[in-house]
């Protein structure tokens, strides 16, 4: 048996496979009381079972290791593999190093660091940036962490998939980069800036190269000094350019000796790791941890990356914010390897959050609709601590699917009753996708800024005093994140995200329309491929400013000459508000640039004087449509602005609500689709939905009587033109999910599942019409008219059965 994954989806055997997987740490649940918590997850439709391994647990001395449970019950890794194989679930393994996971010192041993204290990663004042913070490359710890691998991926090498154990897939290090990110600051140990220099000397050809480039007159490499402090200058930015993206080749080296230790052990295990970003319920610095790992994207395509989606709890604020996390990831690698949760929120980390079955039904729903094809349910079962080893106090999350003593949660039927959804629909939704003329341009140099815009502290980028106007992180955030992605998605327009470093001209040329979000820089390359873009039909939409510089700061205005636009003057109104395609007084960012209109046809104008701050120019084949300005989704007229932008070339939409409050996903297989209805309001919500033929590509409507009911936060996954068994026809459209289809003596039987107590509709097409049709042993009204029967019944109870009968 083989478990590996390719460029859409996991593999089982070579045959496309979702993961669904649950999270239980067996270093926190008495050893007595594994056997009820993999059965409660197998009971769940749950086929993985994943863990961490926390290195301090089992290495509790120095040369003293346990992985049979002599010394403690819970430390018996090797039953809790062999029982989990046991009760047929398959196995992921952490072993780390890094674990976090709310552990003491993140998994790694007390006594490491207390003996080896020269391992500590250090901050620019050169005290230690945390206790448990270590130097990556350092000998030290390297060597610590081969002796480690030696014993614990003995016991995973015994247990693999291939040998005919239960263990599927291994993590390669945690989170690699979090701490950095979080700090707010880089690694400043006489280790990790040895490697620094040794990053700059490969890539410029000596000393003077460097120096012209980022302004500097250092004598030699080994006299370059780290950047530390505010940015002031041309040269603090690029000194910190190479400050960030020395951070991406020293993770991916770290990672890189991770994998190779790996696989001179004899594992041949599908290889993951996974990237963090969600604070606070939003994910606005997701792709900032996505950029961490190019690097290793472009070493290591075999490797999957997996997200951590926690939102928290689910609102209209942060609905939209896993979307773009998947398909930046996607972007980055190129479109390679499956997109999933590696950890999926099931419960919460703190007892202040409070979470709700309903609004994670609702988000699982929304994450199937957005192409997230594996799932861990991060946790699945609640744990408590062993003793003085959990970092925030005894116990290990709450509301999770699963109690510590196995008692099951509100959030357990949730899991359970997706898990029987998938089991049917499984296999046929791993071969849908979306489709779209619309692109959203991604451009990773505007977030390699962790150090200079750390998260929670105060942001280290003068960009005034260097002389730019932009503050890149407020125009990321509520331009392209919070802007143009997210209005996409209330608007039920769907897009591709490309990566515009890599994405080649061709590629960007498959769509009508591309948006990109843009401060003044931006290599040369890539304005570049811009201008040829338009220039050969497309029509590219790019806010709030067109850049002039690359990426050191140095002039250049490829795109700028290519539309010929000139800026007159660039203003901070008191009310930053414009005239925009017919919408009067729109706010919006709080920047306006003033152009010259003789480039093209004026499509907004300032608030105060009437002057032109957006063009519509032609240029080539196609158009560029150039805002100086910007908008969030703060008011309901952004929604509108941004729809006449989304409407530019008439790209229209694949499905929608006549109600505006209503998500709706078209997936779209060969000749059938599922439609991701979505509400993400706290108050019912009723409509039609319009979607397409997935054959015709015509438009359709359903309900074909009254209206689709949606309760509060709560989703749908709504079949369309889904054939049934035995060639006995096809479901149509539903206003309820199906969770099963069966045909016997060419009578239907279909399980279903819907909201209680409202009325329910199914659209069949069958070559004859039936003599009864019943709903848990009551009779539902149908009509039959040219091979199509419309079936009506109040769905009272939610779940049951309907029988068919010719």
């Amino acid at each position: 048996m083989r478990f590996s994954a390719d460029q859409v989806s996991f593999l089982l055997d070579n045959e496309p496979y979702c993961l669904y997987s649950g999270e239980i740490h067996y270093f926190r649940i008495k050893k007595k009381l594994w056997p009820l918590h993999l059965r409660k997850l197998k009971e769940a439709h749950c086929r993985f079972v994943s863990t961490y391994i926390p290195w301090g647990w089992h290495e509790h001395d120095e040369g003293k290791f346990d992985f049979d449970g002599r010394t403690v019950p819970e430390r018996d890794l090797i039953g809790f593999i062999k029982l989990a194989g046991k009760m047929g679930l398959f196995v992921t393994l952490k072993p780390g190093p890094y674990i976090l996971a709310e552990y003491c010192h993140q998994g790694l041993p007390v006594w490491l660091t207390k003996k080896h204290p020269e391992i500590r990663a250090v901050n620019p004042q050169g005290g230690m940036i945390d206790e448990f913070v270590v130097t990556y490359m350092h000998p030290t710890f390297l060597s610590y962490t081969r002796k480690w691998f030696e014993r614990v991926l003995a016991v995973v090498r015994d247990h693999q998939i291939c040998r005919g154990g239960p263990v599927a897939m291994l993590q390669v290090e945690n989170e690699i980069g979090v701490n950095q990110w979080l700090y707010g600051m880089g690694d400043y140990s006489p280790v990790a800036l040895g490697y620094f220099r040794e990053f700059l000397r490969k890539k410029y050809t000596d000393i003077a190269q460097f120096n012209a480039a980022a302004g500097l007159s250092c004598a030699g490499f080994d006299d370059l000094p780290a950047p530390s402090g505010i940015v002031r200058t041309k040269t603090d930015h690029n000194l910190y350019r190479e400050w960030h993206l020395f951070h991406r080749d020293y993770y991916c080296r770290y990672l890189e000796w991770v994998i190779q230790e790996v696989r001179q052990r004899a594992i041949t295990l599908q290889l993951y790791h996974n990237v963090p970003g969600w604070v606070y319920g939003r994910a606005r610095d997701f792709p900032l941890n996505i950029t961490m790992y190019d690097e290793v994207f472009k070493k290591h395509p075999d490797i999957v990356f997996g997200v951590d989606h926690i939102p928290e709890n689910l609102s209209y604020r942060n609905a939209y914010d896993d979307l773009p996390c998947n398909e930046i990831l996607k972007a980055m690698r190129g479109g390679k390897g499956p997109v999933f949760a590696a950890e999926l929120q099931a419960g919460s980390r703190e007892y202040s959050v409070r979470t709700y079955p309903a609004e994670l039904e609702l988000f699982y729903k929304a994450s199937l609709a957005h192409g997230l094809f594996g799932m861990n349910f991060y946790m699945f079962s609640q744990g408590i601590n062993p003793k003085r080893k959990g970092h925030f106090g005894p116990t290990f999350y709450w509301e999770a699917a699963l109690s510590a003593e196995g008692k099951e949660e509100p959030l357990y039927p949730v899991i359970k009753d997706l898990g029987a959804w998938l089991r049917y629909n499984e296999k046929l939704l791993l071969h849908t996708g979306r489709f779209s003329k619309i692109a959203v341009g991604f451009y990773a140099p505007y977030y390699e800024t962790e150090f200079t815009h750390p998260f929670g502290g105060r942001q280290l980028y003068d960009a005034a005093a260097v002389g730019l106007k932009y503050d890149t992180q407020a125009v990321r955030d509520q331009l392209y994140f919070d802007g143009v992605i997210k209005a996409a998605q209330m608007l039920n327009y769907d897009f591709d995200i490309h990566d515009l470093e890599k994405a080649p001209v061709s590629k960007l040329a498959l769509y009508t329309e591309l948006f990109v979000v843009a401060v003044e820089y931006m290599d040369a390359d890539t304005q570049s491929k811009l201008a040829d873009y338009v220039a050969g039909g497309g029509t590219l939409v790019l806010m709030p400013t067109v850049p002039v510089y690359d990426l050191s700061l140095k002039k250049c205005e490829i795109l700028k000459d290519a539309l010929k636009i000139r800026e007159i003057e660039s203003r901070t109104p008191a009310a930053p508000k414009i005239h925009f395609m017919g919408l009067e007084d729109l706010y919006a960012f709080s920047r306006v640039n003033v152009y010259d209109d003789r480039a093209g046809n004026v499509i907004a104008r300032t608030f105060e004087d009437n002057l032109p701050c957006g063009l519509q120019i032609a240029s080539g084949k196609g158009q560029a449509v150039v805002l100086g300005s910007g908008f969030t989704n703060c008011i309901k007229e952004h929604r509108l602005a941004y729809e006449k932008l989304f409407n530019l070339c008439g790209a229209g939409r694949n499905a929608y609500a006549d109600n505006e409050d209503v998500r709706v996903v078209e997936r779209f297989g060969t000749d059938y689709a599922y439609l991701f209805v979505l509400n993400y309001h706290r108050a019912e919500q009723k409509t039609k939905i319009c979607y397409k033929d997935p054959a015709t590509l015509e438009r359709r409507e359903f309900p074909r009587e009254g209206l689709l009911e949606i309760p509060p936060m709560t989703g749908y996954i709504l079949p369309v033109s889904l054939a049934l068994p035995r060639k006995a026809g096809k479901i149509v459209s539903s206003t309820v999910e199906v969770y099963n289809a069966s045909v016997k003596e060419k009578d239907i039987c279909l399980t279903i599942k819907g909201c209680p107590h409202r009325a329910a509709e199914i659209v069949l097409e069958t070559d004859k019409k039936p003599r009864k049709i019943v709903y848990n042993k009551h009779k539902a009204a149908f009509r039959y008219a040219g091979r199509t029967l419309i079936v009506k019944f109040k769905n009272e109870e939610g779940t049951g059965r309907l029988s068919i009968t010719f």
